[in-house]
């Protein structure tokens, strides 16, 4: 029954102490962030907190509603678990109640695992296309995906056509409208090079509660999955850990590389791998201690870190 208690109460909290947080967080400070879609529209009505707080919990909502078809199809994922830890390591950037072009990208990433799982190869990968013009530096990782997706398939000619041309559709057709509307599409282009050729690493803008958090995070998503693939379960659990497993470091790489001002929530590519590897471990690992011990370790660097936002 404690046992019971503590799994329950103790999240909870933690998540109840991020979102006062996250409310009293000065939304200033922010930066604005160039969005390759809607480049040159007038963005201006996304600097008033209430439409861009509430473009955030719709792209949240969102996500966990593509979440909850996956758990659908891998009937050994837990969505609460999931739901949990997702919000609460989205809730880990003090302004993550403010809308960035992260969370529309995100979106597009969670449905391609959707596509992935249903084996829709030419929308999965239009939908990874898409998430590029939302938040542009994840260009890096399209070669990457598709090389993984292509190595070892049984019919690699015929899919890598269609993957290609997932991936073309989006840019052709924007790069088409920006000539035909606005005749900019060389601007267009030398913003995009630019925007995915510029690397600042100004960790000096992170806490030591934040470090505390991300090596907490790390060393208990590696575990899980060292956990996990003892004992890989078969069929479509087993594909979508194989996923989360390839997209964790991609998130992690992108971190380090596209990682510009602290209100920029990059860090939350990373929270859609870590809280589905987790979120299985945790569940299937409940009556081992040290899963135990690093819940609660989990529990106490999310709360540090969210106390440390008042301090710093």
């Amino acid at each position: 029954m404690k046992n019971k208690i503590m799994g329950t109460l103790l999240p909870v909290a933690v998540l109840c102490c991020q979102l006062v947080s996250s409310i009293l967080f000065p939304a200033g400070g922010r930066t604005e962030e160039w969005i390759p879609l809607i480049s040159g529209c007038n963005t201006d009505f996304l600097s008033n907190s209430f439409v861009s707080v509430a473009g955030t919990l719709f792209f949240i909502g969102m996500i966990l509603i593509a979440l909850y078809f996956i758990t659908l199809k891998v009937m050994a994922l837990s969505f609460g678990y999931i739901t949990f830890l997702f919000l609460m390591l989205v809730l880990v950037n003090p302004s993550a109640l403010y809308f960035s072009a992260v969370y529309p990208a995100l979106l597009c990433l969670v449905w391609m695992q959707y596509c992935f799982l249903e084996r829709q190869t030419f929308t999965a990968f239009l939908l990874l296309s898409l998430a590029t013009l939302f938040y542009a530096p994840i260009v890096w990782s399209l070669p990457l995906v598709l090389l993984i997706f292509l190595v070892g398939a049984p019919d690699a000619a015929r899919l890598s056509v269609k993957a290609l041309s997932g991936l073309l559709v989006p840019p052709v057709y924007l790069l088409s409208f920006r000539w035909l509307k606005f005749n900019d599409a060389d601007v267009f282009l030398s913003q995009y090079m630019q925007e995915v050729t510029t690397f600042d690493f100004p960790f000096n803008s992170l806490h030591l509660a934040n470090y505390f958090l991300i090596i907490c995070v790390l060393f208990i998503a590696f575990h899980a999955i060292l956990s996990i693939f003892s004992k890989m379960p078969n069929d479509l659990p087993g594909y979508i850990f194989r996923i989360e497993t390839v997209m964790l470091p991609l998130s992690v790489i992108l971190f380090l590389f596209a990682y510009k001002t602290r209100s920029t929530p990059v860090f939350t590519f990373a929270v859609l791998p870590v809280s589905i590897l987790c979120s299985y471990y945790f569940k299937h690992n409940a009556k081992k201690h040290s899963a135990r011990i690093e819940f609660i370790l989990l529990m106490c660097a999310l709360l540090i870190n969210s106390v440390a936002n008042f301090i710093n």
